[in-house]
């Protein structure tokens, strides 16, 4: 069956498919208003979806649009499940800007990006915070692994202001046990109290403030 009737009937019929398929789909990314690539978000069944290596039936810019677009509808999806149950939902993202970033921060009341305390992440963050502002967001940064002792933080702090963000008033120290801890699934607050105890409730508390 074609890719595209597939998606078709998948969208029209969320709840009548357990799984669709399409293998050598064509004409799924058109500019047509009903183009198979914008129904993905009324898709709730598993899609597999098979395409011919270099072929020009699909480009692979169709394959990439596709694939955007699918990534977006999935982070849409389960987070719409997930806000039933849950009053906080924290999204997970890789530390840099692609096509998976976008679909998260789209979703999401509050985007805390973790800075460590040097002028090199200031200027790595710069994309970041341009991108939540595209996307109609709002970002808390925090600055992560300082150093006791140091002007650095202070530094960093003016610098990422200067871009018109807001920084939390809460850091987070250059802590063994943030490692330890994450190696055995744990989190700081699971083996005790320590300098990191207030910390992490210090921007627990900044977070719940900066949510809308």
């Amino acid at each position: 069956m074609s890719g595209a009737f597939v998606v078709a009937a998948a969208a029209h019929f969320p709840d009548k498919f357990s799984c669709a398929a399409s293998f050598f789909g064509t004409r799924l990314v058109t500019d047509r208003p009903d183009s198979p690539h914008r129904q993905l978000k009324n898709i709730r069944t598993e899609l597999y979806l098979g395409f011919a290596y270099n072929h020009e039936l699909v480009p692979a810019k169709t394959v990439e649009t596709f694939q955007r677009h699918l990534d977006a509808a999935g982070v849409s999806y389960e987070l719409d499940k997930l806000k039933a149950s849950h009053d906080f939902i924290l999204v997970d993202t890789p530390p840099k800007v692609d096509s998976d970033l976008k679909p998260a921060i789209r979703e999401s009341d509050l985007v805390v990006i973790p800075v460590s305390a040097s002028p090199v992440d200031v200027w790595a963050t710069e994309d970041v915070i341009d991108l939540v502002s595209r996307e109609k967001s709002s970002a808390l940064i925090v600055l992560n692994r300082v150093k006791s002792g140091t002007r650095v933080a202070d530094d960093v702090s003016t610098a990422l202001k200067g871009l018109g963000a807001s920084v939390a008033t809460a850091a987070l120290g250059n802590r063994v046990a943030f490692a330890e801890t994450l190696g055995n699934g744990k989190s700081v607050l699971e083996i005790g109290k320590g300098k990191w105890t207030e910390e992490i409730q210090a921007l627990a508390q900044d977070v719940q403030a900066s949510v809308k």
